[in-house]
């Protein structure tokens, strides 16, 4: 038997679903995948492994999810507040965080596409 979430209707497309569910979670979930992300970047960086691309463009894009709703989080917090100040820094901000992650899950998914491919299809 399979469950499905009726919070989130399948035909609202991915961008609704992303956006629900970063907003569903906790404070704390989101400075853990911020800051989980951003270590695997990281380490990755550092590390350097021979496929390094496809588990960098992941965490970068758990870390964006991440930054993406705590600054949503906090836009909605002061637009409840007297004074918005600051909203339109955190507007920009979830405009990059989004085009930041955007990327990098299209920057994984060429590069596991690259891994799975190898060098076989050239010749």
């Amino acid at each position: 038997m399979m469950m499905v979430n009726t919070a989130y209707p399948p035909d609202e497309g991915l961008s609704a679903f992303l956006t629900a569910r970063a907003r569903d979670a906790s404070d704390g979930r989101l400075i853990v995948d911020v800051a989980v992300g951003l270590l695997v970047a990281l380490a990755l960086l550092i590390w350097h492994p021979r496929a390094w691309l496809a588990p960098f463009a992941m965490g970068t894009t758990l870390a964006a999810f991440g930054a993406w709703g705590l600054a949503d989080r906090e836009l909605a917090e002061r637009a409840e507040a007297a004074g918005a100040r600051g909203a339109r820094a955190l507007r920009i901000l979830r405009v990059v965080f989004a085009v930041a992650g955007g990327l990098a899950a299209v920057v994984a998914c060429f590069a596991l596409l690259t891994l799975a491919l190898g060098t076989s299809w050239k010749s």
